[in-house]
């Protein structure tokens, strides 16, 4: 789960699991959708009468992604006792790992890291490449928490907090209330989830807008009113952080006792004074001799002024704005995406609604075949590379 928030888009979903005692077992199915509602693979949770449990997950998009069998067992708190997966990632590279706890004694190990701590008290461990059933059991094990907080092996703490619900019908005239949840506490940025509300809440749908929607079996009808709810939502959580993140400077603004840094001929200036109207700058000149009242002025410091920064090759996301503009990225080239979803969040962010670099998109083009994305025109003759590239002009 360390980075099953981020690569889960990347993973998947599939498989039969017979367990030791099926007839004593519980057996949840999902069915993952990409393209409007075609299936790339679903994922399998057996629970056995002892408690233990099985996970195969398979999914496949643009001819790759993980396979994956996961083996464990939980404490009286709901989080991992034992963890183990096999299988393989997006891209082929081999998946084991491994996760116990006796005591307070505890270890793991993956292709990647392994190490070993002594916990006291709670503390869920998060799998470096794990499926979604692993946020199955994070949603769990924090309903438990009366604190609402929930430490993280190796590090950190999660927490989660209820943005909506729904009502949702499937499997004939079945219904029930969904919740959607923000958990965060792994990653810059909170991870969307559709729970049951039983009194020990789990998984019942994770949705990538404009990608995956991953729904257990029967209710798949749901998917895209969930998916407009969620992205509302997110919408909502998005102005709500730029209300409390953005500092407008009207007029003109001063920024004393900086070094401009001269991206062009890769040198790095004086002492300077930078004065900005209207959002451009007016003038550059040594430190202590800009004598123009100003509406609003900056201390650099002796801090480096850089231009804004330009990533060559993205694929944007709502929740992608802040970070480019924290980290200096003003300007984006998206390589490829939903062009509707781009479409969308390119006229928020020129509107205002979203804190977003500037977006030029390039248009993503690619040819039928069991490998093709889908994330833009997939093409069969030059018409229609012609009609795509007409469209995106």
């Amino acid at each position: 789960m360390r980075h099953l928030f981020v690569s889960v888009l990347g993973m998947a979903i599939a498989g039969a699991v017979i367990a030791p005692h099926a007839a004593a077992a519980d057996v949840v199915r999902y069915a993952a959708l990409v393209d409007g509602g075609k299936n790339a693979g679903h994922q399998i949770v057996t629970t056995a009468a002892d408690g233990s449990t099985t996970v195969e997950f398979v999914f496949k998009d643009n001819g790759r992604g993980p396979e994956l069998t996961e083996h464990f067992s939980l404490a009286a708190d709901g989080t991992f006792q034992r963890y183990s997966a096999k299988g393989t990632s997006t891209f082929g590279a081999p998946v084991d790992e491994t996760f116990s706890r006796t005591g307070n004694a505890v270890q793991w190990r993956t292709t990647s890291d392994h190490g070993q701590q002594d916990i006291d008290g709670a503390g869920l461990y998060t799998p470096l490449g794990g499926s979604p059933e692993a946020m199955s059991v994070a949603i769990a094990a924090l309903s438990k928490r009366a604190d609402g907080k929930l430490p993280l092996i190796p590090s950190g703490t999660l927490t989660m907090r209820k943005v909506s619900e729904a009502q949702v019908v499937g499997n004939g005239r079945d219904t029930r209330k969904v919740q959607l949840l923000a958990l965060t506490g792994i990653g810059f940025t909170p991870t969307f989830v559709w729970a049951t509300e039983d009194a020990t809440p789990r998984l019942f749908a994770f949705i990538a807008p404009g990608f995956l929607q991953l729904i257990q079996d029967g209710w798949e009808a749901n998917g895209n009113a969930l998916e407009a709810m969620q992205k509302s939502a997110e919408g909502k959580a998005l102005v709500d952080l730029q209300e409390k993140l953005l500092h407008r400077l009207p007029g003109t603004t001063l920024v004393r006792n900086v070094r401009v840094f001269d991206s062009e001929h890769a040198t790095l200036g004086a002492p300077s004074d930078l004065l900005l109207r209207g959002g451009r700058i007016a003038a550059i000149a040594p430190a202590g001799t800009v004598r123009d009242k100003a509406d609003q002025t900056i201390d650099g410091a002796g801090r480096v002024l850089l231009p804004g920064l330009f990533d060559m090759h993205a694929h944007f996301s709502a929740w992608d704005g802040g970070l480019h503009m924290a980290a200096g990225v003003t300007t984006i080239r998206d390589m490829g995406n939903d062009n509707a979803t781009l479409q969308q969040l390119i006229a928020d962010g020129k509107a205002g609604r979203l804190l977003a670099p500037h977006i030029v998109p390039a248009g993503f083009i690619e040819g039928e075949s069991p490998m093709s994305a889908r994330n833009g025109f997939v093409i069969k003759d030059l018409a229609g590379a012609k009609a795509a590239i007409d469209w995106y002009h």
